[in-house]
């Protein structure tokens, strides 16, 4: 079929048919695209854009991207314009990687000199924000996905006014990658007001990465608070001592104090985990701040709300375990 197109008369309208949720990119189809690229005038999809079709090609882009690895990408994208405004969101159980928008660093703008192309990148980035937006309003989504969203594909601008809708909260997913973490750094350092930051869910398995540490210690003068979204629990708060263990290691220096600050205020007492960790018992990382270590009066506060907090649990903890014991 690519010797037919490359050899015809005048360029092919490419129409593309039966496209359902359990199709996958294959490195043919690819190899396809990229090989009779100038000689395609447009690409469609038979039964237009849907919940399927439109996020089918999100993924074709991000495999042309891994596969090709080249600057043709805005031009394929080109070729599937102009977008629609808005689109229905799949179920994300067919689409794992969904939330996966990197294929856009080869499309900014200062990289992208056809304004043909540039001008479909701008169109699609809009239609992805869009989407997500107001799939967010009808609560269908979390906010961290538009915020993924936004780092992936989107710019300063955008950021801005993605703070003006959230009230300056910034949803953060501490497992994104780490140049995920560096370009929202990037956007919070050079945003027009300090960022609230909302932690997403932290499951049972996902381990506190030094990317996650990395990121708040770089723009750590541009927050002004840290919670969790779901608040403080017998999960929570404890992984967030895992964290403040972790920066002591990765960072060792004395800014620690400051992000302790961050969370606080702290819970009167917190349901203590199954004693089943090696490490729980480790508080090390409040060696750094001893009240004669901090002299900043705002931080030593946290601090001894932090070190109440702690110890409480703790011995609430051994009292019902005392109780249980007593029963036997």
């Amino acid at each position: 079929m690519s010797c037919f197109i490359k050899n015809s008369s005048s360029k092919a309208d490419i129409r593309l048919d039966n496209i359902n949720v359990y199709d996958y990119i294959n490195e043919r189809f690819v190899h396809f695209l990229s090989d009779c690229l100038d000689w395609i005038s447009s690409i469609r999809f038979l039964d237009g854009f849907n919940k399927f079709t439109f996020w089918w090609m999100c993924d074709l882009f991000k495999e042309y991207k891994r596969v090709k690895g080249d600057n043709s990408l805005p031009h394929l994208i080109s070729l599937f314009a102009p977008f629609p405004n808005m689109v229905p969101l799949p179920d994300t159980l067919y689409f794992p990687d969904f939330f996966d928008f990197t294929f856009r660093s080869q499309c900014q703008q200062d990289k992208v000199a056809i304004p043909e192309h540039r001008e479909a990148f701008q169109d699609l980035r809009r239609c992805l924000l869009s989407s997500l937006l107001d799939a967010l309003r009808e609560g269908q989504r979390r906010y961290t996905w538009y915020y993924k969203c936004m780092v992936d594909c989107g710019d300063l601008n955008d950021f801005n006014e993605s703070l003006r809708l959230t009230n300056n909260e910034v949803h953060i997913d501490p497992t994104w990658t780490e140049e995920t973490l560096k370009t929202m750094s990037c956007f919070i350092k050079s945003s027009s007001s300090k960022a609230d930051i909302r932690v997403d869910y932290i499951g049972d398995y996902d381990y506190i990465n030094e990317g996650f540490v990395h990121f708040l210690s770089d723009c750590l003068d541009w927050i002004s608070s840290i919670r969790f979204l779901f608040g403080f629990d017998d999960d929570t708060f404890w992984r967030m001592c895992d964290l403040f263990k972790e920066y002591k290691r990765v960072k060792g220096d004395n800014s620690l104090q400051h992000l302790i600050s961050l969370f606080a205020p702290f819970p009167n007492m917190v349901p203590s985990p199954e004693f089943d960790n090696d490490d729980f018992f480790d508080f090390t990382f409040l060696s750094q701040c001893q009240q004669d270590k901090v002299t900043v009066p705002q931080y030593r506060e946290a601090f001894q709300d932090l070190r109440r907090c702690v110890l409480s649990s703790l011995l609430e903890s051994v009292r019902y375990v005392g109780l249980l014991i007593s029963r036997v």
